[in-house]
């Protein structure tokens, strides 16, 4: 009879123990459940709060203040990974006069997976000009050109969207020889002719003069 109560004993103790395991083990799972729900919930809050960020309009002051942001970043790298290319263009007062050889440049750097900067150097008859164009992830956002002609020197900015159409085309320049010291002044951008490749389709086709 003593050995009954003994067993008794040890099975009630053992059913307690499991009980007690499967309890632990269905919270365990009920907090595991609950988890991956909230990591669920807060997933598709992020994608939703991305979304409406897309969709909610940039405006022309948030995205002057996000290509600074990004030409301050790229200036912070420096120019890295670059490869060169040139190409002699012949040129003269006019197409019946004598042709010159002028050596066209284009350095072309890959900062970085997001960051690409293309700069060219060209010249021809009495004038030269320096181009930089600003890609983040291989869009336009940002050109600067730079040049002259007997004794006549300018500067200018061209910010982009990301659709990389013109909104805003500063300009600012000096005459006999001197330093450009002017203020940026705004130019006025034809509604219809705003990608940047048209735009500047003069430049472009230099770059393109010597990539291609």
């Amino acid at each position: 009879m003593k050995n009954y109560f003994v067993l008794a004993s040890i099975c009630m103790l053992l059913f307690n123990s499991c009980t007690n395991d499967n309890d632990k083990l269905a919270q365990m799972e009920d907090e595991l459940r609950a988890q991956r729900m909230e990591n669920l919930r807060l997933k598709d809050k992020e994608a939703q709060q991305k979304q409406n960020e897309q969709d909610q309009p940039q405006t022309f002051e948030e995205r002057i203040a996000e290509i600074k942001n990004w030409y301050s970043q790229i200036q912070k790298i420096g120019m890295v990974n670059c490869s060169t290319k040139t190409r002699e263009k012949y040129d003269g007062f006019d197409d019946e006069s004598e042709q010159y050889p002028f050596e066209q440049i284009v350095k072309t750097c890959r900062l970085n997976d997001e960051f690409e900067v293309v700069k060219g150097e060209f010249s021809g008859y009495e004038y030269s000009y320096e181009m930089s164009v600003y890609k983040k992830k291989g869009k336009i956002f940002f050109v600067y050109v730079q040049g002259g002609a007997e004794g006549w020197s300018y500067e200018r900015r061209y910010y982009c969207d990301k659709e990389e159409k013109l909104i805003s085309h500063l300009e600012r320049e000096a005459s006999g020889g001197e330093a450009i010291t002017e203020a940026n002044r705004e130019v006025s951008i034809s509604t219809a002719n705003r990608k940047i490749q048209s735009y500047l389709s003069h430049n472009f086709e230099d770059l393109n003069y010597v990539l291609n």
